[in-house]
């Protein structure tokens, strides 16, 4: 794990972690609806986990430096395609996944065209910026993914495996090697750190969570 000076705590015009103006599409029965993704409310404390988190950051400031290089990069070749290739990837990968989102009937060739695929591409891809936005905040990143990887707990009966998540993050690193052309390995190997811990996160998240729902049966 990198350590970095407390100074980015010391500066006035730190930024505080960025709002998620968007909005998260939760998959009901195929049918998408929408949901705020987790975000801090306290701004205050925002500032005073920050500095704390600033010490102990799970990735290196020169990978975090690259990651947010890439993403500009990334972006001027077209954001708004970033998610439906990390997510048809996915579903190339694990074709059983269609399932969770309703997508079983559609022809691989036609996912593009369908509302529920374009709705949850946007989600990685917001997710994504967000992630990339608030990096000099872990604390809320592990917390954001922890809540998320919870709440994958009610696919458990639609057939959710959360080995799927190893394959998402193998998508996301292919994706993120594609827009630096394969020749920048520094980016894709900082990707991979990064995707990496947030999968650790949310399978944090996700066996709290049932061990939780384990000891609720037990004590009832």
């Amino acid at each position: 794990m990198g350590n970095d000076s407390s100074r980015l705590c010391c500066r006035e015009s730190a930024a505080l972690p960025a709002n998620l103006a968007s909005m998260r599409y939760k998959v009901d029965g195929g049918r998408p609806r929408k949901v705020r993704l987790y975000r801090p409310e306290n701004t205050i404390l925002a500032k005073s986990v920050g500095c704390i988190n600033a010490k102990q950051h799970f990735m290196h400031r020169r990978d975090r430096l690259l990651i947010s290089k890439s993403w500009m990069k990334a972006q001027k070749t077209g954001a708004e395609y970033i998610g439906a290739k990390i997510f048809h990837r996915l579903l190339t990968a694990q074709p059983e996944i269609k399932t969770i989102f309703g997508l079983e009937h559609i022809p691989h060739e036609m996912l593009k065209y369908d509302l529920r695929f374009r709705q949850h591409s946007l989600v990685y891809t917001k997710t994504i910026d967000y992630v990339v936005k608030n990096l000099e905040f872990p604390h809320y990143l592990e917390q954001h993914f922890e809540l998320l990887g919870r709440r994958h707990v009610q696919y458990q009966g639609r057939g959710f495996d959360p080995s799927w998540w190893d394959s998402f993050a193998e998508c996301m690193t292919e994706a993120a090697a594609e827009w630096e052309l394969h020749r920048n390995r520094p980016a894709t190997s900082a990707w991979r750190i990064l995707v990496s811990n947030i999968i650790m996160f949310m399978r944090r998240g996700f066996d709290d969570e049932i061990g939780r729902m384990k000891e609720k049966v037990v004590v009832g």
